[in-house]
């Protein structure tokens, strides 16, 4: 899939940007970030919007602002736009494809071959590989509730730390050191990428993470992690309790 480089900030202050032009076309080949909200007015994911304009892979690079458009291709991505959207629609439609991100498409990117050759590999370090003290930790917590687990368990193609079968309850754990907080911030979209990667190939589950940091989340932090998590903890203890009471 194609890359994504909003977050629901940005996209707003897009949103409210344009609803204020009057001349879209000049306003697109002078910000062409402006797609993204073209796009979401129309309930389009980037992929979808592709192929509805006919055009080739490289959507992303208009949204992310790193080529403008000609004329000739801001009259097209204006083609079948009839009307801004309410912000409640866009937003619905931005949380709902943004499942699509560059790291997908890495993986899914080169031979079916070596595709296959990756996603064996990774089983393989998976099985192999030792529990860091923070699931071992995770771990504990479970096993004195008596929920029985799976550890490294395979959700559609995509592998979670834990999963309590009897709950439907995924768990993705992460514990920081830095208290650089751009280091945090990359770690935190690395978490969120890691549950829309889940999201993506079961809707169903109930995903919990475990994110232990020096660093108390910031708002937009939390907000990042929101997307696809139904539950943030900032650690083990917590993480305990939150179980305790959904398996009371």
């Amino acid at each position: 899939m194609p890359k994504t480089h909003l977050d629901k900030k940005s996209l707003q202050k897009l949103y409210g940007d344009f609803s204020k032009e009057n001349e879209l076309v000049g306003a697109l080949m002078r910000k062409p970030e402006y797609v993204a909200v073209i796009r979401l007015s129309m309930g389009k994911s980037q992929t979808s919007f592709e192929n509805f304009l006919g055009m080739s892979k490289n959507l992303y690079k208009y949204e992310a602002g790193k080529i403008k458009p000609s004329e000739r291709t801001a009259r097209m991505f204006l083609s079948k736009f009839k009307a801004l959207a309410p912000w409640e629609v866009v937003l619905q439609n931005f949380e709902r494809f943004s499942s699509e991100s560059v790291g997908w498409f890495a993986a899914n990117s080169g031979s079916q071959k070596a595709i296959s050759a990756r996603k064996k590999g990774a089983e393989s370090l998976m099985r192999l590989r030792k529990p860091t003290d923070q699931e071992s930790e995770v771990a504990a917590q479970l096993a004195a509730r008596n929920l029985r687990f799976k550890k490294d368990f395979k959700i559609g193609g995509v592998f979670v730390d834990f999963y309590i079968p009897s709950q439907r309850l995924a768990v993705e754990c992460k514990r920081l050191t830095t208290r650089n907080r751009r280091e945090h911030m990359k770690k935190v979209k690395e978490a969120a990428f890691a549950g829309y990667k889940v999201r993506f190939h079961e809707q169903n589950v109930k995903l919990v993470v475990v994110f232990e940091s020096p660093l108390k989340l910031s708002g937009t932090e939390r907000q990042e992690l929101c997307g696809p998590y139904s539950i943030i903890c900032e650690n083990v203890t917590r993480f305990g309790d939150i179980i305790k009471d959904q398996s009371a």
